[in-house]
C-alpha cells in the first residue's frame, strides 16, 4: 500500500463517495468482509459489490487498496518517508 501512496499526488481531490457508499467504506475500512457489509446493511452481497464498483469508477481506482490509501493521503498531511 505505501507504494500506492508514495505515487500519489499529495493532494488532487476528495473522495467522491454517495451516502450509501460512505457507509460502506467505514464499514471497510473497519476490516468488515463483503458479506459482512451485506448482513450489516441488509443488503444483497452483490449489491454491496457493486457500490465497491461505482466507489473505485467515481474515484478512478483499480483496487480496493488504492481508495483505501487515497483516503489516507487525503485525511492526512502527512506521508511517511518509505525511502524511496
Amino acid at each position: 500500500m505505501w507504494a500506492i501512496i508514495a505515487d500519489m499526488p499529495k493532494r488532487t481531490s476528495r473522495l467522491v463517495l454517495t451516502p450509501r457508499g460512505r457507509e460502506i467504506f467505514k464499514l471497510i475500512l473497519k476490516g468488515k468482509t463483503t458479506t459482512e457489509i451485506a448482513e450489516l446493511i441488509c443488503i444483497s452481497y452483490s449489491g454491496v459489490l457493486r457500490h465497491r464498483e461505482k466507489m473505485l469508477e467515481q474515484n478512478d481506482c483499480h483496487s480496493m487498496n488504492e481508495l483505501v490509501a487515497k483516503y489516507y493521503v487525503f485525511s492526512s498531511d502527512f506521508i511517511p518517508d518509505i525511502g524511496v
